[in-house]
């Protein structure tokens, strides 16, 4: 015949069973500096940029580059607000990892479908032959937009 072992759990300390108790009854944790933003249906919701950094490539699997575009270079050509991009202050991560965060010229609405529309005042550009070999050879680039939503 086995002898009969009895088994308790181990007791936490009370202040922890009731840190736990109170977690399990938290829906969200806020982290300083990436607060989200809540929006109704129609609301304008921003987006902004920050840069094009090095993706791999799809020719070859290979990185080739470990340098950041700011996303307006002119090189690029990409249309700006009216009135220029604005500096764009989000965190003091933001700060530390060099993000470069500014406004764009694109208007977005919260659960709006809306066609492809054309960005007023910035029609066809004219790519220079220099600015076409740049851009063509950073073709597998990430661009970076920037936003943060809760429906």
């Amino acid at each position: 015949m086995r002898p009969h072992h009895h088994y308790s759990a181990p007791s936490l300390p009370t202040p922890l069973l009731h840190l736990l108790l109170l977690a399990s009854h938290t829906t969200a944790w806020y982290l300083p500096g990436v607060a989200p933003t809540t929006y109704k249906r129609g609301d304008r919701v921003p987006l902004h940029v920050n840069a094009l950094t090095p993706s791999q490539s799809q020719i070859d699997g290979e990185v080739h580059s470990v340098y950041s575009y700011d996303y307006y270079d002119s090189s690029f050509h990409f249309c700006q607000p009216d009135g220029g991009p604005e500096q764009i202050s989000e965190s003091l991560g933001s700060i530390l990892f060099g993000d470069r965060i500014q406004t764009s010229p694109f208007e977005l609405h919260m659960a709006q479908d809306e066609p492809c529309k054309t960005i007023p005042g910035c029609g066809k550009r004219r790519f220079e032959a220099a600015d076409a070999k740049f851009v063509n050879e950073l073709v597998a680039w990430a661009c970076h937009w920037v936003e943060r939503i809760i429906c």
